[in-house]
């Protein structure tokens, strides 16, 4: 008798509690209430999470590891470089890239990327020209660092009196430039930012008025390393 009363309280209580919820509550809220009790009791097994060991954190999942971002301005190989720039014939082969009008000094010099050097087959230097017939320093800054990988961040940054210079580092260049003959573990570029002509003598830097921007792979951990523009 006892259990026969217990199952009919219960189904009582269940039907009481079903009719309770209410003309505004979704009925859908209704039937997850009814079959709780059924989920609960049967425990379902679950994976183990990623991070659950150092082992597992370690170790990522290659289904979900997104593919490295090919380098193919600073830093990159020459092939890649090309293939994404386009060479200046009225210069040597390889010296000029991407003549824009608007851009340097004068039409026959409106390239945005010169004296372009490799160093391992890669291409880590180069005189960066802006737009006709200057740009404040914020703007030429964001110009050269758009060349960079958009992991790059700036170590430090100096203005001097000939140039204003803005230390940056990459793991992405680090891992490409850490061996021979880079040793350049952190991935650390250097810009050099000036006024006056850029095919002329140095002149006093304006932060108003930058004409260039001098990319290179110097290393150098604080401004006080900086040997001078």
């Amino acid at each position: 008798m006892r259990r026969t009363t217990a199952a009919a309280t219960l189904a009582l209580t269940l039907g009481l509690t079903a009719c309770s919820g209410g003309a505004g509550e979704p009925a859908a809220s209704t039937a997850r209430t009814s079959v709780a009790p059924t989920r609960s009791a049967t425990p379902v097994a679950t994976r183990p999470s990623p991070t659950a060991s150092p082992v597992d954190s370690a170790t990522p999942d290659p289904s979900t590891s997104a593919a490295p971002v090919p380098i193919t301005d600073y830093g990159a190989v020459l092939a890649a470089w090309a293939a994404h720039h386009d060479a200046d014939e009225r210069f040597d082969p390889g010296a000029m890239w991407d003549p824009t009008p608007g851009w340097g000094p004068d039409d026959a010099n409106n390239d945005k990327f010169n004296d372009t050097a490799l160093t391992g087959g890669r291409v880590l230097s180069y005189d960066m020209y802006v737009p006709r017939p200057s740009v404040a320093a914020a703007k030429a800054i964001a110009l050269a660092t758009a060349t960079l990988p958009a992991d790059a961040e700036i170590l430090w940054r100096q203005q001097f009196p000939g140039c204003y210079v803005v230390e940056l580092t990459s793991a992405t260049l680090g891992a490409v430039l850490a061996g021979k003959p880079f040793r350049n573990p952190q991935g650390q570029v250097q810009l050099q930012l000036r006024s006056g002509a850029p095919t002329g003598p140095a002149a006093p830097f304006d932060p108003a008025t930058v004409t260039s921007v001098r990319v290179r792979p110097a290393i150098a951990a604080s401004a006080a390393a900086f040997t001078g523009c």
